[in-house]
């Protein structure tokens, strides 16, 4: 409590009621504090983008952050979710516009290997995550006014209450978030792939899954986007940024 509070008076927290008042520039946000006021700004940041926000998850979502998703609608904004491995029962998904994405296994033997606790030792290996480690939060990345958030951080009520952990909320430096915006979609590329070959292993009757993973020559793939899709919106996010060209 005497750490929380020393942090407090270097530093008031920030409400996520006060995030319009977010100056330009870069903030810092410290932890530990005496309650989950900075979870709440992270979580109120993606609730209300414009358009779409990004957030990487290395040990999975809290209820905190759950919460703040449970009464959006397929016309809220898009949330991109990086996961280090599946979360299990995740209660949101596309029906609150939340595109979740996690690491997967491919190769077994390798998997195997990276799952040997004495190996890791030996190959002074990360124990806890075998994918994802950044924490990185992106609040209409592609507009004119972004925010980025980074620092040591997961995302998590330990990160805010109990770690000493530092936190750098840069708001409207465009370079900036499409550089972490860049690497974000690296990630979720890979994952992506690897969740859909990962889908198809083992399973002989998935010939038109498979041959899903190469371009249609037909006019066939239009389907994927129709009206409401989450291909169809992760369109939109790219083609409504800041001085695209109509």
């Amino acid at each position: 409590v005497e750490v929380q509070q020393a942090v407090e008076r270097i530093q008031s927290p920030i409400a996520p009621s006060n995030l319009p008042l977010l100056p330009k520039g870069v903030t810092p946000l410290f932890s530990p504090m005496t309650d989950l006021i900075s979870l709440k700004l992270y979580a109120e940041m993606l609730d209300k983008s414009k358009r779409f926000a990004c957030i990487t998850f290395p040990f999975g979502i809290n209820k905190t952050m759950t919460d703040f998703f449970l009464d959006n609608i397929e016309t809220s904004p898009l949330v991109f979710m990086l996961f280090d491995e599946k979360p299990e029962g995740l209660a949101i998904n596309d029906r609150q516009n939340v595109y979740p994405v996690w690491g997967v296994d491919i190769d077994t033997e390798l998997a195997g290997l990276a799952k040997d606790p004495s190996l890791n030792v030996k190959l002074n290996l990360n124990r806890h995550v075998k994918f994802l480690h950044t924490k990185i939060l992106l609040m209409d990345p592609l507009s004119a006014d972004p925010v980025v958030v980074t620092g040591s951080a997961n995302f998590s009520n330990n990160s805010v209450m109990r770690n000493d952990e530092n936190m750098l909320l840069i708001r409207g430096d465009k370079r900036a978030a499409d550089i972490y915006f860049t690497e974000f979609n690296r990630v979720f590329n890979f994952f992506y792939l690897g969740m859909a070959l990962q889908s198809l292993k083992g399973d002989e009757k998935k010939t038109a899954a498979q041959a899903s993973m190469f371009l249609d020559p037909t006019d066939g793939w239009l389907k994927k986007y129709e009206p409401g899709s989450m291909r169809l919106k992760r369109v939109q996010a790219f083609a409504a940024m800041e001085g695209i060209g109509k």
